[in-house]
């Protein structure tokens, strides 16, 4: 039988995390399913320490080369791109041979900024050239929209079989309010950090942040700084007794997937999020978690989580439970495969 031949262009390889988790997590279900063959091939290599400083430049330049030869010369049946803006060029040669691309962003990478003046433009382009468009969330959905484009909606999936439901028998610890993020989402934290400091005062805490930027000091609050890793993302996620996801509301944070929440979920944590964009779809205010909208909800859902375990447990596997119900990463790689088969027809 005949295989399907799709082409992945991802922003990034597989340690990044957008990449990994709306790209390269699905390849193995696609593998079992049957009946593709993906070529992979992302914007940049892995980093590693040795070549960094000096190779990394060149060789994103060569991986440019790569993703521009397999347009031009090899034949696909469909392409699917993560992020990435293809020249209008490269659109063209999509069109006279007739290969359809699936293009799919997850976070407001629309909004201009004085280092990329043309995201708007690049990214209209990017979703009125489309045979399907996929998006994370309603705001980028919305965005679609007003350009006339209905997208799919795919929310940023959870592997369930890697991360785990945690025990909840360790009930003499210090309670551990975790975060996991970036060196760039780390300033978000500073929205929480108030209530946190007014806590830690009478109760006994422990801040857990995982990927943090660690030259942003959190004065006044016992924090501890973890590496993100794939090996120990688990592990380290199973030492939170409640996941946090503070935001602004910008136009930059309303466009965010959520994935945060999805991942603490999935651990059986309950959450805490800020209001903010696809954050009021996500959490049940009440059940899962708290949506916090002002320094007195912070700090009023903080203390009740710290006072009551049983809640936290409570509130842990209703999160565990709507994970699996709908935001797993198989529920999700069903519609996925859905858009690849209505735009090759299948």
């Amino acid at each position: 039988m005949k295989k399907t031949k799709i082409l992945v262009l991802t922003w990034g390889p597989y340690s990044h995390a957008s990449s990994r988790i709306r790209a390269w997590q699905y390849l193995p279900l696609f593998e079992r399913a049957g009946g593709y063959a993906f070529t992979v091939i992302s914007r940049v290599p892995e980093r590693f320490h040795w070549y960094s400083p000096i190779l990394f430049p060149l060789l994103k330049r060569v991986f440019l080369l790569f993703r521009c030869f397999a347009i031009l010369f090899l034949q696909y049946d469909l392409v699917y791109i993560q992020r990435w803006f293809l020249s209008s060029f490269l659109i063209k040669i999509l069109n006279v041979k007739r290969t359809p691309y699936i293009f799919d962003f997850d976070d407001a990478i629309f909004l201009n900024t004085p280092q990329q003046p043309y995201n708007s433009y690049q990214t209209d382009r990017m979703i009125l050239h489309a045979a399907r468009v996929i998006v994370s969330s309603p705001v980028l959905a919305e965005y679609c929209q007003n350009l006339g484009v209905t997208s799919q909606i795919i929310t940023t999936p959870v592997d369930s079989d890697h991360i785990v439901q945690k025990s909840y028998n360790q009930l003499d610890k210090p309670f551990t309010v975790g975060w996991i993020g970036s060196v760039y989402t780390t300033p978000f934290l500073e929205i929480a950090i108030p209530a946190l400091q007014k806590i830690s005062q009478t109760i006994k805490l422990r801040i857990l942040l995982i990927g943090a930027d660690r030259k942003h000091i959190f004065s006044g609050l016992p924090v501890e700084y973890m590496e993100w890793s794939i090996e120990t993302e688990n592990q380290k996620l199973q030492q939170m007794d409640v996941g946090i996801m503070p935001l602004p509301d910008t136009p930059w944070a309303r466009g965010k997937g959520g994935y945060k929440l999805y991942l603490y979920m999935a651990a059986g944590i309950p959450v805490i999020a800020s209001p903010v964009g696809i954050n009021r779809d996500i959490v049940i205010h009440g059940d899962s978690g708290f949506l916090a909208s002002t320094q007195e909800d912070w700090e009023k859902y903080l203390l009740l989580l710290t006072q009551d375990r049983s809640l936290v447990e409570t509130m842990g596997q209703a999160g565990r439970k709507l994970v699996l119900e709908r935001y797993d990463r198989r529920i999700c790689f069903e519609l996925l495969r859905r858009c690849f088969n209505s735009c090759l027809n299948k």
